[in-house]
């Protein structure tokens, strides 16, 4: 896990301070930067008063809010999320929920709401499954692993009658153990997911979730060697024997109009693009 250091170089960036400042309704600077946001964070309850909290890195960062890594003195780690409160934040926080009973999620803590803005506290994750296979030598070991569970994760969404919707390289998360090894994988970001309602039982099979799931995983996929094999143990389940039948849907154009998983037309331009190149078979 990574350490809590004494300086916040990534949050005293010109562009991240002005997200952050806006966001928070306050004027920050110089190098007070992490300990005006961990005051900020207290005085309205988002995180406890113990053990000297720190906001100590900026995990991630996006159009509508931050991802802020926190630590304390006896060196337990956790993330505040702030974003923007909207109608899509409640329900992105009931499915976070709904995956964490399945162990699929970061458990969150709490939720609050200040100054048009929403402070979810939660688990933080150790990395995303782009930073491990771009920065970790040994990713390639574990890769075939890692996408077993990211299979199986699939089959445990569609009998909660869940699907996430976004399960790119950035929405995976890597716990590893502490020699390094491969421990389990887990699941972020839920702006996307949802419930199956009953209309949908007759139109969304579990062929098609999971092939629409691995074709956002594929668009997400850079260049490079441990890329390639993931890749590669994607591309080997598209074209298996369990994903013929909605394989052969995409790629010979046939009518999805009335599929209510697949009216997105980017993932029509998606497997065009696919088949035209011949990763599809």
């Amino acid at each position: 896990m990574i350490g809590c250091p004494s300086t916040c170089d990534l949050l005293n960036k010109r562009e991240n301070k002005k997200i952050i400042e806006n966001l928070l309704k306050m004027r920050i600077g110089g190098r007070n930067v992490c300990r005006q946001l961990t005051d900020k964070m207290i005085d309205i309850g988002v995180i406890p008063d113990d053990n000297r909290p720190f906001v100590h890195s900026l995990i991630g960062k996006g159009e509508y809010g931050v991802v802020l890594g926190m630590c304390n003195r006896s060196g337990k780690h956790f993330a505040v999320k702030i974003v923007n409160s909207n109608d899509n934040v409640q329900l992105e926080v009931e499915m976070q929920i709904k995956y964490n009973a399945i162990g699929l999620a970061p458990k969150i803590h709490q939720v609050r709401g200040y100054s048009g803005n929403s402070y979810i506290t939660m688990d933080r994750i150790s990395m995303t499954l782009d930073y491990y296979i771009r920065k970790d030598p040994n990713a390639g070991v574990y890769l075939s692993e890692i996408f077993n569970d990211i299979d199986a994760s699939i089959d445990l969404q569609f009998m909660s009658r869940i699907s996430h919707g976004d399960m790119h390289t950035g929405n995976i998360a890597i716990e590893l153990n502490d020699d390094g090894s491969y421990d389990k994988m887990i699941l972020i970001d839920f702006g996307f997911a949802k419930e199956r309602t009953e209309d949908d039982d007759t139109l969304i099979t579990i062929q098609l979730q999971k092939f629409r799931e691995y074709l956002q995983l594929l668009r997400s996929i850079d260049n490079g060697p441990h890329e390639r094999q993931l890749v590669g143990l994607v591309m080997s389940r598209i074209n298996s024997k369990e994903l013929e039948e909605v394989r052969n849907i995409f790629t010979t154009g046939e009518d999805l109009e009335n599929n209510m998983e697949t009216q997105d037309e980017t993932f029509r331009l998606v497997s065009e693009f696919f088949v035209e190149d011949g990763i599809l078979s």
